[in-house]
């Protein structure tokens, strides 16, 4: 074996002294080349491929999970602007089961077991601001159950119930939705979420919510009506969706006659929603008409008035013949 590879090694060298200056420079930055490549191929063959742990993190939860990371001698990764964590593929599952039995991440929202914590020498107040806020994590809770939702933040103005105060406060409302990217709430969902975060707190009218999402848009005002908003909502999308259809029609028309990419459609469309059409049918015969009908008849025949219904008759000549139709 070691002859063959001195052969190999004189065989190379004798070729390689017949090279010009030229050549073996060429001959020499390849193989350097080729070194480095096989260096960052094997460095980069090494690197473990990252999966995403959590995502949507808000920055305390992302600390905490980091923390708690680098605590454990996990390597990790933060992308989407620190809202996302990231770890080796193999340690994706194990890890997400570490974070939860230590609580992680939490969002903040505790909900009722934010209650659990309270001692007897906790005073009016305490018990007041933390029922309120956890009834505010709760509806967080529940409205981002809805689907398009990802997360929510719910915010409670509940007045003190006081014997002596000669105002009378109302509770109010504000809930600030933010939607999965490419979703967004329409009207009959705003209508829904209304009376649920109202329905949960008492006296809470449902006019005094107000629904924002992330981007700025108003969904729901106080002192509006929820429902007149919703059909509002309502009409606007079924105007957009009629000067769509027409703009459709009309661009296939004249595609067909001028060709494509000759005429350009924009239809405006300004549809009466105060006029209602009510339309009636009246039968012939309003009488009812009965399925079924019977009759009976009763002939009497001899001396004297004919006995009382349901009574016998007192003289043997009076018969009785019935006839049914």
């Amino acid at each position: 074996m070691s002859d063959l590879v001195t052969q190999a090694k004189d065989r190379a060298g004798v070729l390689f002294s017949g090279f010009t200056t030229g050549q073996k420079t060429i001959t020499g930055l390849a193989v350097f080349a080729l070194i480095i490549g096989a260096v960052m191929f094997s460095s980069w063959a090494s690197k473990p491929t990252y999966g995403p742990l959590f995502t949507n993190l808000s920055p305390t939860d992302a600390a905490s999970i980091t923390g708690k990371l680098a605590t454990d001698k996990v390597s990790y990764k933060l992308a989407d602007a620190g809202a996302t964590v990231e770890v080796p593929v193999n340690d994706v599952y194990s890890e997400r089961i570490k974070l939860a039995a230590a609580g992680l991440p939490s969002d903040g929202q505790t909900g009722y077991s934010l209650l659990d914590k309270q001692g007897l020498t906790t005073s009016q107040f305490t018990q007041q601001v933390d029922y309120q806020r956890a009834l505010e994590g709760e509806l967080a809770k529940t409205i981002s159950a809805i689907d398009g939702v990802s997360a929510a933040s719910v915010h409670l103005v509940i007045p003190q119930q006081d014997v002596f105060a000669t105002a009378n406060d109302q509770a109010s409302a504000a809930v600030l939705v933010e939607m999965t990217p490419g979703q967004s709430l329409n009207p009959t969902q705003v209508q829904a979420g209304v009376p649920l975060v109202a329905s949960s707190v008492q006296g809470l009218d449902p006019n005094n919510a107000a629904v924002t999402d992330s981007h700025g848009d108003e969904l729901a005002a106080p002192g509006t009506n929820s429902q007149l908003v919703a059909a509002g909502n309502s009409q606007q999308q079924q105007t957009q969706s009629y000067q769509d259809a027409v703009a459709t029609s009309l661009q296939q028309m004249l595609t067909e006659v001028l060709g494509p990419n000759h005429a350009v459609v924009r239809v405006t469309a300004d549809l009466n929603y105060d006029q209602k059409a009510t339309s009636t049918q009246i039968y012939p015969n309003p009488k009812p008409v009965p399925l079924n009908s019977s009759s009976k008849v009763e002939n009497y025949k001899g001396v004297g008035n004919p006995p009382a219904s349901g009574t016998l008759s007192a003289s043997p000549s009076v018969t009785t013949a019935g006839a049914t139709t």
